[in-house]
């Protein structure tokens, strides 16, 4: 259970309990049951904002998470979450393959070309048959079965034409609103995102990528300038680029003014702290989720029975309460 679910849990036993000890020992039970308002509202109070916090926990998306793609020393796939506030890594999920319908040997990290999350929470993995045709593909965490996947394809007159070739688009991202984005490039090596419409197989939108120069947007920005792009919950787009020295950087651009507005700089970690700088050949593509846990985007069944419990123990408070005012 992630450590955000304990805090919160902790949140509403403890506004359960002030219900749960007797009033001898409880001099804000006391009050409620006597009807002396003052300190029976100033109780209430306390109490309902102790199962207001623990709501506002349970019930809100976690805050986006962001997961960055690496590999074992063997060369498994391995997606860290990754903590920008600390630069520490907090969680890992081991990719594998499946054989006869059942997870199998553990996925090398040369078998895939970058990951992103749907705003539902699931996860997706760009691969490839063996001719070399594009596939994205839905990986399940907890059960390690890939259950769904989308052929991507060229378009020619306003039609889908043939498959489109792994090797021809630069990572892929989805938006909040579902739609899906390919990297992809002009005839001269400049950077595009490109809506993809999986239903039509058609391209409907696309984003001209520049650099900047003096505070303004100056030359296109050449696909090999980045490494992989992704939307994170609240919309805005982030580049993978690097520094001159080769240190990994996830940039914030700005759709409307063309400027880049804002970093993280990712490091490796060495005994519990930050250490060097994370190399940006040293990781494969990154994400943002929706959740901290993409394996579990809505609230565990434990949540909700103590959610319920809390409301109804609220509820025998209150009515107490009146109780204790009508005899009063």
């Amino acid at each position: 259970m992630p450590a955000r679910t304990w805090l919160a849990g902790v949140a509403a036993i403890a506004g359960l309990l002030t219900f749960a000890v007797p009033a001898r020992a409880n001099p804000m039970w006391a009050a409620i049951q006597d009807g002396n308002a003052r300190k029976g509202r100033a109780g209430m109070r306390a109490i309902w904002a102790t199962l207001a916090a623990a709501i506002v926990f349970f019930s809100t998306p976690a805050a986006a998470g962001l997961w960055l793609g690496q590999q074992t020393f063997g060369g498994d796939a391995l997606l860290n979450r990754y903590n920008p506030t600390t630069g520490l890594y907090e969680d890992g999920v081991a990719l594998t393959t499946t054989f006869g319908g059942a997870p199998a040997d553990p996925l090398k990290a040369s078998a895939y070309n970058g990951f992103a999350f749907a705003p539902d929470g699931s996860l997706w993995l760009a691969q490839q048959t063996f001719g070399g045709d594009a596939l994205l593909n839905r990986y399940n965490p907890t059960t390690g079965l890939y259950e769904g996947g989308i052929a991507l394809t060229t378009t020619f007159g306003g039609a889908p034409a043939d498959p489109l070739k792994a090797s021809a688009y630069n990572g892929f991202a989805f938006a909040p609103d579902g739609s899906l984005w390919l990297g992809q490039q002009t005839f001269g090596g400049d950077a595009l995102l490109n809506r993809y419409n999986p239903t039509t197989g058609l391209y409907e939108g696309g984003i001209a990528l520049t650099t900047t120069f003096g505070g303004a947007p100056a030359d296109p920005l050449k696909a090999s300038a980045y490494s992989g792009f992704a939307f994170a919950p609240d919309g805005s787009l982030w580049l993978g680029q690097q520094t001159f020295g080769g240190d990994a950087l996830l940039n914030r651009y700005n759709l409307t003014t063309g400027l880049y507005e804002d970093g993280i700089a990712l490091t490796t970690t060495f005994g519990g702290a930050p250490a060097d700088p994370l190399k940006a050949s040293a990781y494969n593509g990154f994400a943002f989720a929706p959740s901290f846990n993409p394996a579990a985007p809505v609230p565990e069944p434990s949540v909700w029975l103590i959610m319920i419990a809390g409301f109804g123990l609220a509820g025998t408070a209150l009515r107490a309460r009146r109780t204790g005012v009508a005899h009063a």
